[in-house]
């Protein structure tokens, strides 16, 4: 660790270098230890190519979003964000609390494609969270489904949520933001897909530094 800080990141930039040793209970470092060619100014002090702030596609297509279900689900819902999703030719997934199909708040069933357990927040770009009011009370009693939704908020996703799935919001005291929004149809899920066209909510970071996730 210190020859990596010391023999290499002090020859590209000290701030980075002390910042990193200072991480690493280091001593800081007093300077670059190779002395630097006379070239002259680089001709490129900063590169918009190494920002993913500046590669944003303008559109969701390939994102996947995660949908978090359990029996008594509302089944509209889902149909719903997945039919809007398709149509910008983004993917969900429907994650129930094991892989086997849920039942829904009409009496039927939904087939879900894994458990949240197999596959967790950082698999995937957004989460959204139906209603349906067992559900949502599954959810909330529910460890893994939890620690998804928290990890995905420290990781600045974007999150939507619907009708009672508010109360899990709610249990776990997330601040609505930009990126954290209730949803109740297909015209108000621009919103998210805006959100998720960022790529992060970065307004957001200085809050997720508290979550536990």
């Amino acid at each position: 660790r210190a020859r990596q800080v010391n023999e290499i990141l002090t020859n590209i930039d000290m701030t980075l270098a002390k910042r990193v040793s200072e991480n690493l209970g280091l001593p800081a470092p007093k300077g670059p230890t190779v002395k630097a060619k006379k070239t002259g100014k680089p001709t490129v002090d900063k590169s918009p190519l190494l920002s993913q702030a500046n590669l944003l596609p303008g559109d969701i297509a390939s994102r996947k979003v995660a949908i978090l279900v359990a029996d008594g689900v509302d089944e509209k819902a889902v149909a719903a964000m997945k039919a809007a999703l398709e149509a910008e030719s983004a993917h969900a997934k429907v994650l129930g609390p094991t892989s086997a199909p849920v039942k829904t708040a009409g009496g039927g069933t939904l087939a879900v494609d894994a458990s949240a357990e197999g596959m967790p927040s950082v698999a995937f770009d957004a989460v959204f969270i139906p209603g349906g009011a067992a559900s949502v009370k599954a959810l909330s009693g529910n460890g893994v489904a939890l620690h998804f939704v928290l990890e995905a908020y420290k990781h600045l996703k974007a999150i939507a949520y619907a009708g009672d799935a508010k109360q899990l919001i709610d249990t776990l005291h997330l601040d609505a933001d930009a990126g954290l929004l209730a949803v109740s149809d297909s015209k108000s899920f621009g919103a998210f897909f805006e959100a998720m066209k960022q790529h992060r909510v970065w307004a957001r970071e200085p809050k997720a530094k508290a979550i536990p996730a």
